[in-house]
């Protein structure tokens, strides 16, 4: 065969294989059963695959998420918009928590805003005002708090290859809303 050929059948392969690979993930999240698309829930994918064991019992009780790209908003207008939609913007709990909110931001682009805060010189989340201690979800030296940084994004996993929390000024950016404990049924 000629080089053309070659380099059309190491495409053919390339592409199989990329499919594959695509096929043999599991998703991740699913349509949300008691809210309309696109607000989403954690899934749990097949054992043995070696992803975390997502589960639905495991994310604030299977609170269904909503990702807002646009209109991107502060992050108190975006606490705003997710509140009148009965929901608060998402308050990570622990590594698998987290891992998921990675997972599912993994192909956009830009931080997001989540739902802590400054107060009081430390770094709360909003609805309990409890102080987030984990300090693995913060990306390395932060929070610092350098330029009157109010607000906490966790930042796109191509950027930061950690995806963790940062410490920012308030201007427009994309967000996740979390509904609330209320909302979600038991």
């Amino acid at each position: 065969g000629t080089r053309s050929d070659i380099w059309e059948m190491l495409f053919q392969i390339a592409f199989a294989i990329s499919m594959a690979v695509a096929a043999a993930k599991p998703p991740i999240s699913a349509p949300c059963p008691h809210r309309p698309a696109p607000w989403v829930i954690p899934t749990t994918p097949p054992a043995g695959l070696g992803f975390p064991p997502y589960d639905n019992n495991t994310f604030h009780f299977g609170r269904c998420l909503l990702f807002v790209n646009k209109p991107k908003m502060t992050c108190k207008a975006a606490q705003e918009y997710c509140e009148d939609r009965d929901a608060t913007l998402v308050e990570i709990d622990g590594p698998l928590q987290h891992q998921w909110c990675c997972d599912m931001i993994e192909n956009s682009r830009g931080a997001r805003y989540v739902g802590a805060k400054l107060y009081a010189g430390g770094y709360v989340w909003i609805s309990t005002y409890y102080p987030i201690d984990d300090d693995d979800l913060w990306c390395p030296n932060q929070p610092d708090n350098h330029t009157n940084e109010t607000c906490v994004v966790i930042r796109n996993p191509n950027r930061d290859p950690d995806c963790c929390l940062d410490d920012i000024p308030d201007k427009p950016r994309k967000f996740i809303c979390m509904e609330n404990r209320n909302t979600a049924p038991t």
